[in-house]
């Protein structure tokens, strides 16, 4: 499961830690005296799930992470934290690693260690398209203009209005609600990629493994349907570690992160959030995430457009 760490950016010690950790190194709770792990989870982590089935999948792996490797976890009662929390927890040193969103690691990026993130993976690496319907004439963003919209809204899509804001402002000098006549938010892919396909909407943004997927199940789906635009790779979610995090709890936080698969209740929870594993890398694996958020940040938009601003 260890992969695509980057070793310029890390040191050997580090490198070879959290290698050690990921292979299965030895529980470092059943040290002499190892203090509990203090992990935290942002509501941001579960934007668009039933945060009910999130908490609940999250209680039963932990458990299985506590029995299975002897580690202890100090966690927060309820899981999921507001960002609020996450940040002052971060600043007391009441945490030493946090379940985040980009949006989030972004704020909070000067509490967090440079050494390295833990960032979930698909077969496809994450990127967003937009989706037109062969044979409706539009080639270009810029065809899109007064049309209908659908907006893939999901924990996978964080960046998504991020993207396209910037998207718009960059070839067209317009924004979302001002550009399209109308725009859907939906939270499944097939929600969003069928009315193009019946001819319900105009255009889509979506993931392209929500795209490839549904071509899997159904062909015509990707026979019939055209990407006009195409993000980079990026990075919604991801696992940091506090800045002043010792080498230990470093180790013992990539050590359970890496027992994910190796349960039932880990492939569980893999399925719950519809990502196929945990990858460790270097910081330069965020460049493009940041990249879009601090386009838009250039343009003032600093949150994903509230449902007024989208024209809902």
């Amino acid at each position: 499961m260890f992969s695509a760490f980057h070793a310029e950016k890390l040191s050997r010690r580090v490198l070879l830690a959290a290698a050690g950790a990921f292979l299965g190194a030895p529980p470092l709770a059943a040290q002499t005296g190892a203090p509990p792990l203090r992990f935290g989870l942002s509501e941001g982590v579960v934007a668009g799930m039933n945060i009910n089935d999130a908490r609940a999948a999250m209680r039963v792996w932990l458990r299985r992470v506590a029995g299975d490797l002897q580690v202890q976890l100090a966690l927060v009662p309820e899981v999921f934290e507001s960002f609020e929390r996450i940040e002052s927890q971060l600043r007391q040193g009441g945490l030493d690693a946090v379940g985040i969103d980009m949006i989030e690691y972004r704020q909070l990026a000067r509490l967090l260690s440079s050494r390295c993130v833990v960032v979930p993976a698909q077969r496809d690496p994450l990127s967003y398209v937009v989706l037109v319907k062969q044979g409706a004439g539009i080639k270009t963003i810029a065809g899109l203009r007064g049309r209908r919209l659908m907006m893939l809204t999901s924990q996978h899509a964080r960046l998504a209005p991020h993207w396209l804001s910037t998207l718009l402002h960059a070839q067209e000098n317009s924004e979302p609600a001002h550009f399209f006549s109308s725009v859907t938010a939906k939270g499944k892919p097939s929600q969003v990629i069928l009315p193009v396909f019946f001819g319900q909407a105009d255009a889509c943004v979506v993931t392209r493994h929500g795209f490839l997927t549904m071509g899997e199940l159904n062909p015509q789906v990707t026979a019939r349907l055209d990407p006009i635009a195409q993000s980079p790779q990026v990075v919604a979610m991801l696992y940091a570690f506090r800045r002043d995090v010792d080498e230990a709890g470093l180790q013992k936080t990539l050590q359970i992160l890496g027992s994910v698969p190796q349960s039932a209740a880990g492939r569980q929870l893999l399925a719950l959030f519809q990502f196929d594993r945990l990858e460790a890398r270097g910081l330069d694996s965020l460049k493009d995430s940041l990249a879009i958020l601090d386009e838009a940040a250039k343009i003032g938009r600093q949150h994903p457009p509230s449902a007024a601003e989208w024209g809902l």
